[in-house]
């Protein structure tokens, strides 16, 4: 998981990989198939792993809270000097040639089932009144998404966790 994180998908090579793994490339083809296969179980164990957040902040009372408690979630993740910094999904996505197409829609696909999640959550503090009614749920979810690619991009490129923190803050107090 470490080097899909750190390098991005294509940028990962399968020595990269069976030397962190302390095996060969027989065992890796034998084990996981292909380096496409072994991408596909390493991006659900990290969503089990490093996502749970957004499940849990999903279930709470204001749409505030479930959009702060997201956003804090993703740029904790993202910063976390434990980790290789960024987001692994967007590491993966970004620099994908051609050749690595399905992997993209994975990516593409795994995104969508959390936006449309939070759509959901949205659409459902709007209907309780607790979102402005000038706000669409759909685009709203759709900016919460850009901001959490956007700072896992800053925080890849070394911005300040204390800098992004104060942009997300900007952005959420201008919506609540």
């Amino acid at each position: 998981m470490r080097i899909f994180w750190e390098k991005g998908y294509e940028g990962a090579s399968l020595d990269d990989l069976t030397h962190a793994m302390g095996i060969n490339k027989p065992s890796l083809y034998r084990s996981f198939g292909n380096k496409q296969h072994l991408f596909q179980l390493v991006l659900r164990h990290y969503e089990t792993q490093n996502l749970g957040f957004f499940r849990k902040a999903l279930r709470h009372a204001t749409a505030k809270a479930v959009v702060v408690d997201i956003l804090s979630g993703y740029l904790r993740l993202a910063t976390n000097h434990a980790t290789p910094g960024g987001c692994l999904g967007i590491n993966a996505a970004v620099a994908c040639s051609l050749d690595a197409e399905p992997v993209r829609t994975l990516l593409l696909e795994r995104r969508l089932v959390y936006l449309e999640k939070l759509k959901g959550r949205l659409a459902q503090a709007k209907a309780e009144g607790d979102l402005a009614t000038h706000i669409d749920p759909s685009s709203f979810a759709n900016l919460i998404m850009m901001l959490i690619a956007g700072s896992a991009l800053q925080a890849k490129a070394g911005i300040a966790p204390a800098v992004l923190a104060q942009a997300i803050n900007l952005a959420v107090d201008s919506i609540f």
